[in-house]
């Protein structure tokens, strides 16, 4: 997801404050993206140097000066531009037991297989997680808003992004045990 877009989505609803911004993307789709204030407030600085938010007037409080932001028409085309688009990019895969198979040799097999392993315990925790956070939500078939359902999507994406990388670690496993097999027959005949 794109931070800038998330903020002018955001804004287009109304003009807000940049810590508004981190609680409404919080509120929307949970733990499932996180981000950081800093994230935020380097956004807001990139899109208002390129005119696609304006601040407006500074409004003193007790920590000083609070200014809060507005898409311009700009900034309203620009999100309705990515809204309606669609993106052919790929995700880079990049996982790091992907490498270490690759870069494996044959004696690291059990080394490798307990890394696997290990890797599979994490998503198992994550999955876990995220199941518990979804018994919390408000069930998707029964949503009420586009707002509403971002939460419950993002965690059934979530959910499946993880189930897919428990299935390509088992399948990962069954190649290096395969592969330690061929090779234990190979070096017996030899």
């Amino acid at each position: 997801m794109s931070v800038r877009h998330a903020i002018l989505g955001i804004l287009l609803r109304r003009p807000t404050y940049p810590y508004e911004l981190v609680l409404t993307l919080e509120r929307l789709l949970g733990e499932t993206w996180q981000l950081n204030q800093g994230q935020v407030y380097l956004a807001i600085k990139k899109l208002e140097y390129e005119g696609f938010i304006e601040g407006m007037k500074e409004k003193p409080n007790k920590h000083g000066r609070k200014r809060s932001y507005r898409v311009t028409d700009k900034g309203r085309r620009e999100f309705e531009h990515w809204q309606g688009s669609t993106s052919d990019r790929l995700r880079p895969l990049r996982e790091d037991v992907l490498l270490k198979i690759a870069l494996s040799a044959d004696g690291d097999a059990h080394k490798l297989l307990e890394v696997i392993e290990e890797r599979k315990k994490h998503c198992e925790g994550w999955l876990r997680y995220y199941e518990e956070l979804e018994s919390a939500l408000v069930d998707l078939d029964k949503t009420r808003s586009f707002g509403e359902a971002g939460q419950p999507l993002s965690v059934a994406t979530a959910k499946k992004i993880l189930e897919t990388e428990m299935d390509c670690l088992e399948m990962a496993r069954c190649t290096v045990e395969r592969l330690v097999s061929e090779n234990d027959t190979r070096v017996r005949k030899a």
